[in-house]
């Protein structure tokens, strides 16, 4: 019978924006594709002021870079390794490399059909 669980392989993908760094990414199951759409919703719906919608808007990348960033070889100024586990970590990202990683996410968790993310996905 067909596997219809959630993969736990990952893929290694170097980043653009710094030579020679990379990031091991895994996609969401759905139980964590279902928490990020309650979170985007909030985000998108909410009634509060935008200082709130910006914050859950941090929380949505926060709960992506925890969950899909399985291992990398990023380093803060003191050349300890990043743990994005930790939202102060994820936070202290320079904007181009956050943005990269998130697009990678973003794209790895996109719907079946998406010819961008099967490029991620195969590695290519």
């Amino acid at each position: 019978m067909p596997r219809a669980t959630a993969s736990t392989d990952t893929t290694k993908v170097d980043l653009k924006s710094i030579d020679g760094a990379w990031v091991e990414l895994r996609k969401m199951n759905y139980g964590e594709m279902l928490k990020r759409r309650d979170m985007v919703q909030t985000v998108r719906g909410g009634k509060g002021d935008n200082a709130s919608m910006a914050f859950h808007f941090e929380e949505v990348q926060y709960f992506e870079f925890s969950r899909c960033v399985i291992d990398h070889n990023l380093e803060d100024e003191k050349g300890d390794k990043l743990n994005f586990t930790n939202k102060a970590h994820v936070l202290s990202l320079d904007s181009v490399v956050a943005g990269e990683i998130e697009e990678l996410i973003s794209t790895m968790n996109a719907p079946p059909g998406d010819e961008e993310s099967k490029s991620v996905q195969s590695g290519s």
